[in-house]
């Protein structure tokens, strides 16, 4: 399973990606050692190249929370349709999670503040958005 966890990075202090990928793998380790096969990608989501279009924005959001398929997601589709040209998003995504195992860590992140919520990846969406593979190194283009 592919699964999104959206952070705003303003509740996050110093070097944000750092202390949210930290985050993210103390309950990353928490899976069995013989399912930690992840690829993970995680990036700022670019929000200047989001229309300011409301249908276009409703469209992109319908996309990247997979609205149109039977799944769980605590991201807020309404909030992300009204925040997401003033909210900057940090996001993570993680290939290779359980279902079980990706509803734990969202349930962990939840009582952290400025964790917005997370969401399967059912058709991959979220890799069109310039998010860098960072995990496990063997995915990391060379020259980076």
């Amino acid at each position: 399973m592919r699964v999104a966890y959206h952070f705003d990075p303003a509740f996050f202090s110093g070097v944000y990606s750092l202390t949210i990928t930290e985050l993210l793998f103390r309950e990353l380790l928490q899976v069995p050692a013989h399912l930690r096969h992840f690829l993970i990608r995680r990036g700022d989501l670019l929000t200047d190249r989001v229309s300011e279009s409301e249908p276009e924005i409703s469209t992109l959001v319908g996309r990247l929370l997979g609205l149109g398929y039977p799944i769980w997601r605590t991201v807020s589709a309404e909030w992300l349709i009204q925040n997401l040209r003033a909210v900057p998003l940090y996001v993570l995504v993680v290939e290779g999670l359980r279902g079980r195992d990706a509803s734990r860590i969202d349930g962990a992140l939840r009582p952290i503040e400025g964790y917005i919520g997370g969401n399967p990846d059912p058709r991959g969406d979220w890799n069109s958005l310039g998010l860098i593979p960072d995990w496990p190194p063997s995915a990391i283009p060379s020259g980076r």
